[in-house]
């Protein structure tokens, strides 16, 4: 499947999905990054940014520090960007996830919210490798996983107004080969 297919859903979804702004839940997720140490001068590369609703709130703490926000629709990365404008500290980038190389070479925090879900499982190991290049051991990966059964749902009724998701990922496929803490994979 050629790149364009893949990012077109994307693209539309911006269409039909006006910004919504920070909700429940991006909140929570930034007041957990907050609680591991979140800081003006952190580094944060945001694997699926969108339309930058929680790069906004990142953006709210990160001052002095580098934010390099990705998506794979160059659209949504528009909107980011027009939203975000004023921000001199934010790189900006349509991308694939898998396959992005940074500008920054170590980050302090990583962020995939709410995106891994839309990976093909045979891309996670890739995914997975690209980032331990650019993380180390001090380095936090955040990856916020929607409700497996909400995944489910939207993977049997999807419509005009949903993203496909291309193959998700669920507990049991992830958790074996993954380490818990602070509640975030």
């Amino acid at each position: 499947m050629q790149q364009e297919e893949i990012s077109k859903p994307y693209h539309d979804f911006i269409d039909t999905h006006p910004e919504s702004g920070a909700n429940e839940s991006l909140i929570s997720l930034y007041k957990r990054l907050f609680e591991l140490g979140l800081k003006s001068d952190s580094t944060v590369l945001e694997l699926g940014c969108g339309v930058g609703n929680f790069t906004k709130l990142l953006a709210k703490r990160v001052k002095r520090g580098i934010i390099e926000a990705v998506d794979l629709s160059e659209k949504s990365i528009e909107a980011a960007k027009k939203q975000l404008a004023e921000k001199t500290n934010i790189l900006f980038t349509a991308a694939d996830a898998v396959k992005y190389i940074p500008q920054d070479k170590n980050f302090n925090f990583v962020t995939l919210l709410d995106v891994i879900e839309h990976i093909p499982l045979s891309l996670h190991g890739n995914l997975f490798r690209q980032i331990s290049t650019y993380t180390d051991e001090n380095s936090i990966v955040c990856i916020n996983i929607p409700n497996p059964e909400y995944i489910e749902y939207v993977r049997e009724h999807e419509t005009a107004n949903h993203r496909p998701i291309r193959t998700a990922a669920s507990p049991s496929s992830t958790s074996g080969r993954c380490r818990f803490r602070n509640d975030f994979l």
